[in-house]
């Protein structure tokens, strides 16, 4: 289990609390058997040291830590790395990851001095982008936000502040985003079902008609809203009409121009050989679909769609009704 924010924030603190004593550090070569008397010196036991063993202590000398009947308050170690000679050459400690490096061990990273300042910097400028994201029009809310998060996944900041910039983003921003699609799905259901009112009216002049091919610009390619738009549709024929009709939607991704087809078919309609998947494959040029269904199927074609969408749906239509003469 890793540390919590308040646990970061907690040793971020105490680290900042000891570079603010100005607490200077010392150094000295003891031989190991008496460097190991030292009680609370930190030293990977197992490993082997040189003999004599150098001695890092911040705050108190060595000679003191030495003494037998002294205890250690600060910190004490063997190593024969070189450090600064007093804890406010490190000027600021800034915790900017806390990860599992095997089982039951973990490893914290740290910058200090100009990084530590940098990552604090960036990390308060990064939290203030995502308050303004708050105030950004709805229509470009998710490409910001998108563009933040990149960032974001890649700072260097404080740890602790990366874990509750990321909350706020998620209780704040994603929520808007959510409540944002909901509305649009909403409002788009609510436009194809003032479309689908207008087809029925259409049908009611045509008691023939079994097929419905319709251009779904509004739905913009959103396979949700096209799956509901033609149940809908189907459905409102056969309250409205009591009886069954074939619905093909065609839209198109505003973002990659992909041609998106969406084709219901009920299953009276089937039985006369109008089949979902063999409707798309064969009378949509470019599409493919790979479902085996017959009664529910979706197709896409490429990126960058060239038909004319008007003279494909015309041209779905007339398949479909000569299938089923």
């Amino acid at each position: 289990m890793g540390l919590t924010v308040a646990q970061i924030k907690e040793i971020d603190a105490l680290v900042n609390d000891i570079i603010k004593q100005e607490l200077s550090v010392y150094t000295q070569e003891v031989p190991i058997v008496d460097a190991k008397k030292i009680k609370g010196v930190r030293a990977m036991f197992e490993e082997a040291y040189p003999d004599p063993v150098r001695v890092v202590s911040v705050g108190t000398d060595i000679t003191t830590c030495l003494q037998s009947e002294f205890v250690i308050k600060g910190s004490v170690e063997f190593c024969g790395g070189t450090h600064v000679s007093n804890t406010k050459d490190i000027e600021l400690f800034v915790i900017t990851s806390e990860e599992a490096v095997g089982q039951g061990e973990r490893r914290i990273q740290a910058v200090t001095s100009h990084d530590a300042r940098k990552a604090s910097a960036e990390g308060e400028a990064l939290f203030e982008r995502a308050k303004e994201l708050l105030n950004v029009e709805n229509s470009k809310l998710q490409q910001e936000y998108q563009i933040l998060r990149n960032e974001i996944d890649i700072s260097v900041i404080s740890h602790a502040l990366k874990t509750e910039l990321r909350s706020f983003c998620e209780k704040n921003i994603e929520s808007k985003i959510a409540t944002i699609a909901k509305e649009y799905l909403k409002q788009k259901k609510q436009e194809g079902e003032n479309v689908n009112q207008a087809i029925i009216d259409q049908l009611k002049e045509n008691p023939q008609q079994s097929v419905v091919v319709r251009v779904l610009f509004e739905a913009e390619g959103n396979t949700k809203i096209m799956s509901q738009t033609a149940v809908s549709l189907i459905k409102l024929c056969k309250d409205s009409l009591t009886r069954d009709v074939a619905v093909m939607l065609l839209s198109v991704d505003p973002k990659t121009k992909s041609l998106i087809v969406q084709a219901n078919v009920p299953t009276t309609i089937v039985t006369r050989g109008l089949m979902a998947n063999e409707w798309i494959n064969q009378s949509i040029p470019g599409a493919k679909c790979g479902s085996p269904k017959t009664d529910v199927a979706q197709g896409k074609s490429q990126p960058n769609y060239p038909n004319n969408l008007d003279e494909v749906a015309a041209g779905a239509l007339t398949w479909a009704n000569n299938k089923l003469i």
